[in-house]
């Protein structure tokens, strides 16, 4: 009898939540992208529930209330939610999320950027999504 055993799979390790790029905001201390607050996952897991479903004003609302609490929302969070104002064709909403990041000390990765040149090139808006395709510099990539 042959016993066979397959290779177990590679540790994946968790994504880094430093930036690679330097911020365009005055970041005084890096640690509010570094140090996850314990409420944070909850508060995370219900907006991405609330956004993958299309309820994107209760999405929107858990954001706002993510933030009272002082928890700051990360990359993965409002990508999810441009992804699905993008998807529901809510590009106005879209464009209240991205002024949120706007505002926060998070710097956009290029799948943030891609999905902000989406949202914009699909209004309509062609300046602002050239805008931000000429500000990418060394983020941007095949997709943009």
């Amino acid at each position: 009898m042959f016993n066979l055993s397959l290779p177990s799979p590679p540790k994946l390790l968790p994504p880094s939540n430093k930036t690679i790029y330097p911020s365009h905001h005055n970041t005084s201390s890096s640690s509010t992208q570094t140090l996850k607050h314990p409420n944070l996952e909850p508060f995370k897991d219900r907006l991405i529930r609330l956004a993958n479903l299309g309820h994107l004003h209760q999405a929107i609302s858990t954001l706002d209330l993510m933030t009272q609490q002082g928890l700051s929302p990360d990359l993965v969070t409002y990508s999810v939610l441009l992804k699905s104002c993008i998807r529901t064709r809510q590009f106005d909403l879209g464009k209240l999320v991205h002024s949120k990041l706007s505002h926060s000390l998070l710097d956009p990765d290029s799948v943030l950027l891609n999905s902000l040149i989406t949202l914009y090139s699909k209004s309509g808006d062609w300046v602002t999504a050239n805008s931000i395709f000429n500000g990418m510099d060394e983020r941007r990539d095949m997709v943009s």
